[in-house]
């Protein structure tokens, strides 16, 4: 379980939902996802 999910229900999400539960939580952790380098980056 990472950040209050458990596996197999992240599993059971569809590619396009766990992508953005990703980037989500990143974002919370003060990065920012770069959509055209497809990188993260540090928000200023």
């Amino acid at each position: 379980m990472k950040n209050g999910v458990p596996y197999d229900i992240y599993m059971k999400w569809s590619r396009a939902r766990r992508t953005a539960a990703v980037v989500t939580l990143k974002e919370l952790e003060g990065l920012r996802y770069d959509w055209e380098s497809g990188q993260y980056v540090v928000m200023e």
